[in-house]
């Protein structure tokens, strides 16, 4: 029996965009970067004593970005945070086969906090006892700056995001190469569980308002703020 394959019909457009699920994840490590300085100016302005207890370094999609904790000394001990996209589901009754989905994801916002050993008029200040106070004020940082009312489509408009929701938040202690807890860092994990369209038709998108996306991005995977660009969607 032999078979003859109908004919391709080839797409008419290059794929040149990014998907939802980037955007999206971009987008909230984008939000947490901008809001963390507009935080510290804040509390400038407030007077308060240390502007740099609201300072977080964002990273994007990294492993490891608290390996320098590692390698003291450590020279900047800001809590760093680390936005990565775990996974999206794709409920087949609201979408289409053909058409955009409505899709589920699942964001990862990993608090990490650092903190030495010292001494103290009272006697003793334990590294670990600092490093989970740390971790709990950049989650505490995140988790008001995301669910923050402007903040319930990301800014993105409600026809690419419908909704967000944080679903948990847990605790664990980073392990070492070899598996061994390492004693001066505590990390929090804020599990994101944003709502929003997935799209594969073939349309000449809309560009979105100025986004930091890739400009932001250094070679550590940090965000840093470079320059504007502009994504169609």
């Amino acid at each position: 029996m032999s078979y003859t394959p109908p004919t391709y019909v080839p797409l008419a457009q290059l794929i040149d965009k990014l998907d939802a699920s980037e955007i999206v994840g971009l987008r909230i490590a984008e939000i947490l970067h901008l809001e963390q300085e507009n935080q510290q100016t804040l509390a400038a302005n407030a007077g308060k004593p240390d502007p740099e207890l609201w300072k977080l370094r964002v990273f994007y999609e990294r492993s490891n970005p608290w390996q320098e904790y590692q390698n003291p000394p450590v020279v900047d001990q800001s809590p760093i945070v680390n936005v990565w996209w775990e996974s999206s589901n794709f409920p087949k009754s609201t979408g289409s086969g053909s058409g955009d989905q409505q899709t589920e994801g699942f964001f990862n916002v990993d608090c990490y906090g650092y903190a030495e050993s010292e001494a103290t008029a009272e006697g003793h200040a334990p590294g670990d006892k600092g490093a989970a106070l740390v971790a709990k004020r950049a989650a505490r940082l995140c988790r008001n700056i995301l669910m923050a009312l402007q903040n319930s489509h990301f800014q993105l408009g409600r026809k690419l995001v419908q909704s967000r929701w944080l679903r948990d938040i847990t605790w664990w202690q980073p392990a070492d190469d070899d598996g061994r807890p390492v004693q001066n860092v505590v990390a929090g994990r804020l599990r994101l569980d944003p709502k929003f369209n997935e799209s594969a038709q073939e349309w000449q998108g809309a560009t979105l308002d100025k986004i930091l996306v890739g400009l932001i991005l250094d070679v550590n995977g940090e965000l840093r703020p470079v320059a504007d660009l502009e994504i169609d969607t």
